[in-house]
């Protein structure tokens, strides 16, 4: 499996413990306008990363071909940011924007921390020094 389908299966299934986690939240505290946005803000991050993850791949399929490379939709994912956000303000009274704002980078501060955590565990890895 490649490196990318291997940080976006890590990444879906981080993001869906913490949905998991927020929707307990909304279900059993009495912040539900917080866990409201934090959803609706995890799930459009999550949308992103996989948008962006199937465009990447696509990206690189069509270098390798030979063929003109297409853009990798950042207009795709600003509208579904604006959205979110519209989403937010016009139904204040059920989201909570900074919340949405702080579910947003979630996917991005997950696929950081990922990255980091790999970068690590190559680094101090014999097999890759060629110790066995």
């Amino acid at each position: 499996m490649s490196e990318l389908r291997v940080r976006v299966h890590r990444l879906v299934k981080t993001m869906c413990y913490l949905l998991a986690l927020f929707v307990l939240g909304l279900a059993f505290t009495e912040y539900k306008h917080v866990f409201a946005g934090l959803i609706l803000g995890a799930v459009v991050s999550l949308v992103n990363a996989l948008y962006t993850a199937v465009k990447v791949h696509q990206f690189g399929k069509r270098v390798a071909a030979g063929l003109k490379p297409r853009g990798l939709g950042m207009m795709t994912r600003f509208s579904l940011v604006a959205l979110a956000a519209l989403i937010a303000i016009r139904y204040a009274e059920t989201f909570h924007l900074p919340s949405l704002a702080v579910g947003l980078i979630l996917a991005t501060v997950i696929l950081y921390i990922d990255g980091l955590v790999y970068s690590y565990r190559l680094r101090h890895s014999d097999v890759e020094r060629g110790e066995e």
